[in-house]
This record gives C-alpha cells, structure tokens and sequence, in this order.
C-alpha cells in the first residue's frame, strides 16, 4: 500500500501491521466527522469509552515500537 512504500522509500524498511489503528482511524472519523454514525449504514452508533482508548493507546505503543526496531535493524 501507499503507506508502506513510502516507509520502504524513505527508511527502507516495512511497517509493521496496522489493521487495528485503521480500525480505530475509520471509528475516531465516524466520530468525528459523520455525527457519531457508520460510515458503511449511517445507521449504527459508533462510540468510544475509556477502555478503547486505553487499548488503542497500547495498540500504538506495540506498533511503533515495532517500528523503532525495524528502522534499528536497518541502519
């Protein structure tokens, strides 16, 4: 994807997965800017509570500290 081969580009290294923080961008956009509602029905209530912060926060923990490690290799 558009995303990864910048990272190769540029860093030369591939990023780790993210389908979790996509999950979490497309919800925090539902939010955000869709009045809270599905962008697949505009029926259903996307919300959030302390909790998903919580394992989002790590999910980007885990995921950048991935990265650190590849671009370490790399060098």
């Amino acid at each position: 994807d558009q995303v990864n081969n910048i990272y190769i580009e540029v860093l030369g290294v591939e990023i780790p997965p993210y389908n979790e923080l996509n999950k979490a961008f497309r919800r925090r956009n539902n939010i955000v800017h869709r009045y809270s509602l599905s962008n697949l029905d505009r029926i259903t209530i996307t919300n959030a509570n302390a909790n998903d912060i919580r394992e989002l926060a790590m999910e980007i923990e885990t995921f950048l500290r991935e990265l650190e490690d590849r671009v370490k290799i790399s060098k």
